[in-house]
């Protein structure tokens, strides 16, 4: 079975910038212009000056839970939906926001993969006795 990408993530190591692309036409370039990263998590495209100084941090679905929880993102524009797009960690989403995704994926779209790694989290908050209210 083909692994599935959940992470679009690649470090240029002539600045240091992490950069993350986090969908299909989310093309970001590192503060020096050495880096840039494509594709979300459909496809992995880079554009670099030297391959030599980039290093290569995608994951995929047979990464650790763990390692996934802290770079997986899901966007939100807060409560009322007034806000400025803002991306949360997994490991960092309130147990509110978190329910709530879990009530509306597994009711609107039962398909989408990110809801495993939804109930996954929850489940590991449970067995770990974390917390995040909001």
């Amino acid at each position: 079975m083909k692994k599935k990408l959940l992470v679009n993530k690649a470090m240029c190591n002539v600045c240091n910038d992490v950069l993350y692309s986090k969908h299909r036409h989310d093309f970001v370039t590192c503060t020096c212009g050495n880096l840039s990263v494509d594709g979300g998590e459909e496809y992995i495209r880079r554009v670099y000056n030297d391959k030599n100084f980039i290093t290569e941090l995608s994951l995929y679905d047979n990464d650790s839970f763990e390692l996934l929880r802290d770079n997986i993102f899901r966007g939100g524009r807060g409560i009322n939906g007034d806000e400025p797009l803002k991306y949360v960690k997994l490991s960092k989403l309130n147990d509110n926001w978190l329910n709530n995704l879990i009530e509306y994926e597994s009711k609107n779209r039962p398909d989408s993969f990110y809801l495993e790694y939804y109930k996954k989290e929850l489940e590991y908050r449970k067995n770990n006795k974390i917390k995040i209210n909001e």
